[in-house]
């Protein structure tokens, strides 16, 4: 009983600060690609090497440089606590017009996983994975289908190039505007 109550303070209390401000509030200011809507999407993806880092930033960068706005964790989430980096990622991925999440590794970062569940029946999904380790010889796509059922959309990429997967997004991020407000149910 103790734990609930502590749960339900922590939520009302990261309600209120959405409510009033205290957090970034994505989607200010933001830039709208010449001829189309942009697509505010959450960025979701490991965040716990440098290499994982910069590849975020990387693609990231070159997603807003199409003109779409990128709500991306490790950008909102220095210096704050567990419940400070819970909220402010809820209230992205609730914010953000769908989810892009990065599939890479030898398994799927939970983080990752969550935020999928998380958006799951109310935005798309655009799962996306580079890692060579998932290369399967039976046919099999490499990871729970849990995730993979959840996807509006899954680009694997195997070993490809920034710019190739920079490209493969984008064209993505277009077939699911085209298609309008599907989600992954």
């Amino acid at each position: 009983m103790r734990l609930r109550t502590e749960m339900l303070r922590r939520r009302a209390a990261t309600t209120r600060a959405h409510a009033v401000g205290r957090h970034r509030q994505p989607g200010q200011g933001s830039r709208r690609p010449a001829g189309g809507a942009v697509i505010l999407r959450y960025f979701a993806g490991p965040l716990f090497s440098a290499a994982e880092r910069d590849w975020n930033v990387a693609l990231a960068t070159a997603l807003r440089a199409a003109g779409h706005e990128i709500f991306l964790p490790q950008e909102q989430e220095p210096g704050k606590d567990a419940a400070g980096i819970f909220a402010t990622d809820v209230g992205g991925i609730d914010w953000a017009d769908g989810l892009l999440a990065i599939m890479d590794g030898p398994d799927p970062d939970s983080g990752t996983s969550w935020e999928v569940g998380h958006a799951y029946g109310k935005k798309p999904i655009l799962l996306v994975r580079t890692d060579i380790r998932w290369l399967r010889s039976s046919g099999d796509s490499g990871y729970n289908p849990m995730l993979t059922e959840a996807a509006t959309l899954r680009l694997d990429l195997k070993a490809a190039s920034m710019e190739r997967v920079t490209d493969e997004v984008l064209a993505a991020i277009r077939r699911l505007e085209a298609d309008g407000p599907t989600t992954g149910t």
